[in-house]
């Protein structure tokens, strides 16, 4: 027959090693938020396999010091870890960069000049697009694309896109005569040709069409360029 006194011995062991693995439990999680480079979390590590290394002897149950062994294996190999970790040095600001990832810039390999696109690219903004010209403008990239309206196409237009100037912006034909479309480009100035054949000049510096080739307009002013996102990695970069 089975001594209830054992029976109750055991019973209360085993309750204790419950409790007693809430605690840890909740310990650790404050340990993990606070660090481990923390003088007084390594004391109460301590005291935890301590607390436990005492706990195995003041019982005789196998079951329960073999769970107190686990617990203790497994604090002291959290605290050998830890203690590695600090031992080594911290990486230098070069080692970080270069095991940083770079992204390709897709922007980098754009084609430049005039360009074929999908007339139905912009429906969503009720325009249709016949083609487009890619350059730079004031050192800022910048996009022209030519068509009419989706509604009412004998009312050509262009879309000026300065993206990192936050400029998107569509200009009508002051004379509609259908679609427009880009045919050449000099000095900022789009030579555009309409469905039935005339010619239009559209000028990127004010944003505007105008006469001729040769007519000068005064300039907007445009916003002021975007202060780039500082690297330090690129100190390190291979020239």
């Amino acid at each position: 027959m089975i001594n209830r006194k054992s029976i109750l011995i055991t019973i209360t062991l085993a309750a204790f090693a419950l409790i007693l693995t809430f605690i840890l439990v909740g310990t650790n999680a404050v340990t993990a938020q606070r660090g481990s480079n923390n003088p007084a979390a390594d004391a109460r590590e301590n005291n935890q396999i301590t607390f436990l290394q005492a706990a195995i002897g003041d019982t005789q149950d196998p079951h329960a010091q073999q769970a107190l062994e686990e617990k203790i294996n497994s604090r002291q190999q959290a605290a050998d870890l830890r203690a590695d970790a600090l031992a080594q040095p911290a990486p230098s600001l070069q080692d970080i960069c270069s095991n940083r990832v770079q992204l390709p810039d897709k922007k980098a390999n754009q084609v430049l000049g005039i360009l074929t696109v999908r007339e139905d690219f912009l429906n969503p903004l009720r325009l249709i697009i016949a083609n487009m010209w890619r350059g730079s403008f004031n050192q800022q990239p910048v996009e022209l694309y030519a068509g009419a309206m989706l509604d009412t196409p004998e009312q050509g237009i262009v879309v000026l896109s300065m993206e990192n100037l936050e400029i998107f912006t569509t200009i009508p034909d002051p004379n509609p005569d259908g679609v427009l479309t880009i045919t050449a480009e000099n000095d900022a100035r789009l030579e555009l040709t309409t469905a039935n054949g005339a010619t239009r000049y559209f000028d990127i510096s004010a944003q505007q069409f105008v006469n001729d080739s040769e007519t000068q307009v005064p300039a907007i002013d445009l916003p002021p360029a975007p202060t780039p996102v500082f690297d330090p990695c690129v100190q390190f970069d291979t020239p």
